[in-house]
């Protein structure tokens, strides 16, 4: 799990080449967010992605399905939720050729171009898709950001184009070290259908990557007692007592509910604030364990 400052903008990301600073100590996140890596078993679209290791959960409840090989890391698919009823709530990207995030290993001066294709599915209706990466690791250095001074840090940029039911183009530069676990810092522009939209974020706790991966004690199960948020609570059945965060988002990605860990045994009972009508996600995580679930306000 791995904590990130956002800005709606980004950021000129400075000159390529060996022996570079970047400096960015002056960043500052107009949000927060995170992103959580995950077992894609049980997750919300995994029947989708057979051939996925891992599965990333951003803080706006998007879910990108990876597939790691020997020489590379590949998304194979993304997934997430909209404000329309079931089955039209499901916005879909299923790739039939991959798309390469980084080949393995990367270093200063690697390059790679890769293809894509796919279907897009929305309102439960496939677009195909076609499209093309070029990616060079243009420039080494020192990074600086508000989280601090990293050595040994790999850019690379990356532009794409992607065709289907729009056009989409991506300029994308990402900054990254083999002493960590996790993408230091992002910025891009992305451009759909002529509308072009900017990110920058970076992560504010990254995870050394001497740390190791804690092993799951013991496997938990939830479930709601219902889908439908019973005067304002919801009731989580736990097989085994746990102690856990939980977050409730709208479709929209926003976040309406965070507690701090509690303890979780029996039937829980969620105290929700005051929602409007729609449909949300409970997502609760601990101890190793993570859950996620829709329910509907009515």
């Amino acid at each position: 799990s791995v904590a990130i400052g956002i800005m709606g903008t980004m950021v000129t990301p400075g000159a390529g080449g060996t022996g570079q600073t970047w400096d960015f100590s002056s960043l500052a996140g107009g949000s927060t967010g995170f992103f959580k890596f995950v077992d894609p078993a049980g997750t919300l679209f995994a029947h989708h992605f057979p051939s996925a290791t891992v599965c990333g959960v951003s803080w706006e409840n998007a879910y990108s399905y990876y597939e790691q090989q020997s020489g590379a890391l590949n998304t194979v698919g993304l997934g997430t939720l909209v404000a329309q009823p079931p089955p039209n709530d499901t916005v879909l990207s299923i790739y039939s050729d991959p798309e390469t995030v980084v080949e393995l290993p990367f270093a200063y001066n690697d390059m790679f171009t890769d293809a894509i294709a796919g279907n897009d599915v929305a309102l439960n209706i496939p677009f195909a898709f076609t499209g093309t990466l070029s990616v060079e690791a243009d420039g080494n250095g020192t990074l600086i950001t508000p989280a601090g001074t990293f050595t040994d840090v790999v850019r690379y940029h990356m532009t794409g184009t992607k065709t289907g039911a729009t056009t989409t183009t991506r300029d994308q530069y990402v900054w990254m070290s083999a002493s960590h676990r996790f993408w230091l810092m992002l910025t891009e522009t992305t451009t759909a259908a002529g509308f072009p939209s900017e990110l920058t974020w970076w992560a504010t706790n990254p995870v050394d990557q001497s740390v190791g991966i804690v092993a799951q004690e013991q496997e938990v199960t939830m479930r709601l007692l219902g889908n439908v948020a019973d005067a304002a609570r919801l009731q989580l059945q736990v097989s085994t007592p746990i102690t856990a965060d939980i977050h409730v988002f709208d479709l929209t990605g926003k976040q309406v509910l965070a507690t701090g860990p509690r303890s979780l045994s029996g039937t829980a009972v969620i105290e929700l604030p005051e929602l409007q009508q729609g449909m949300y996600l409970l997502h609760v995580e601990g101890q190793g364990n993570s859950w996620t679930e829709r329910f509907i306000v009515r």
